[in-house]
């Protein structure tokens, strides 16, 4: 929403979105873009249609889009995926000013906006790649090597399979949720290293 009000107050991001959607679904268009559109929006419908494979995905996406779970005290017990997503890149990307409006850097986490660059770096594909990662950004690469690591069987070559993808879904949770050596270890760790004195 907050997206929504902002491009509505931008004139030129609006007008520049307004001409978008007229060009998608412009019947002169001179590479058929009216028909691509309104293809890939059928498609769109008859595959959200498929419930016994869907169904799992919607589960996931629920407990993904949930809100953050506040307890009476108002301390916040958990959160879903997206609001902590959220929550955290409006930490690192927030800006602190003083009553003067100059800018506090000191109490800043990246002021220097270094989390950004890192961001336009991790999906630029790699130059001068040797040929088994030709044209693959950082991040395909390191989501391959996940995938090969945690597949149902790490010695096989073959197209990923269903189980394949379980498996790897397992182990990512589990290393995302174990408190004794997963993520929240991590964190842990990271925490006691670099508090104060």
């Amino acid at each position: 929403l907050d997206l929504a009000e902002a491009v509505r107050k931008d004139d030129p991001a609006r007008e520049e979105l307004q001409r978008f959607v007229q060009y998608l679904l412009d019947t002169t268009s001179d590479n058929n873009a009216q028909p691509t559109t309104l293809a890939a929006m059928s498609d769109l419908l008859q595959v959200l249609n498929d419930e016994t494979n869907l169904t799992p995905l919607y589960r996931m996406a629920s407990s993904a889009l949930s809100g953050a779970n506040v307890a009476d005290d108002g301390r916040v017990v958990d959160r879903g995926l997206a609001d902590a997503t959220v929550s955290v890149l409006s930490r690192f990307f927030a800006r602190a000013y003083d009553e003067t409006g100059s800018e506090i850097c000191g109490k800043e986490i990246d002021p220097n906006r270094l989390i950004g660059i890192i961001l336009k770096q991790l999906v630029t594909p790699i130059e001068k790649a040797p040929a088994s990662i030709a044209g693959e950004s950082p991040l395909e690469v390191i989501l391959g090597v996940v995938a090969d690591v945690n597949r149902a069987d790490p010695s096989s070559n073959a197209k990923l399979t269903g189980a394949d993808y379980g498996n790897i879904s397992n182990e990512v949770s589990a290393f995302c949720l174990d408190k004794a050596s997963g993520l929240t270890q991590v964190y842990e760790v990271i925490r006691e290293a670099t508090k104060a004195p």
